[in-house]
């Protein structure tokens, strides 16, 4: 019997053999329509393909991921501030949900508070994403956080 082989691995083999990028699953959980749009402008920098997935709310988010099937998403972004369900709260959820073990669950916030990235990080987000007050300090964000996950932008 061969080597096991995690699924993301190959699928991202397969996409550089034929030299196609591989295109990145975003789950995005934000109730600003405006931030929503800034980071739909920012991404669209980036050379890989993205596949976003909106939800509006973090009980929302929890649906969406709850009924997720086929290939998981590459990285989940939650606004620390939502409507019915706190960020946080979306992302205790996540991470007592094996199936999403291993994805990247970054909190976003326009809070550059110690205590609000230190609670996020205790929760078990994989980084803090400050949103920036203008549109390029957003994008530098954006870039870097494309950076820390995916490689050069």
């Amino acid at each position: 019997m061969g080597p096991v082989v995690a699924l993301k691995d190959v699928e991202r083999q397969l996409a550089e053999m034929d030299g196609s990028p591989k295109t990145i699953e975003i789950v995005l959980v934000e109730d600003s329509p405006s931030d929503v749009r800034l980071f739909k402008e920012a991404i669209k920098r980036w050379r890989t393909p993205v596949r976003l997935t909106v939800a509006d709310d973090g009980q929302k988010g929890i649906e969406t991921l709850k009924a997720w099937t086929g290939r998981l998403p590459d990285l989940i972004l939650i606004n620390i501030n939502l409507p019915r369900v706190g960020g946080l709260d979306v992302l205790r959820w996540i991470r007592t949900r094996p199936k999403f073990n291993g994805i990247a669950a970054v909190v976003m916030s326009s809070s550059a508070l110690d205590q609000d990235r230190a609670n996020a990080l205790i929760r078990g987000a994989a980084s803090y994403f400050l949103k920036g007050h203008n549109f390029d300090e957003y994008c530098a964000h954006v870039d870097e956080m494309y950076r820390k996950y995916f490689g050069a932008v």
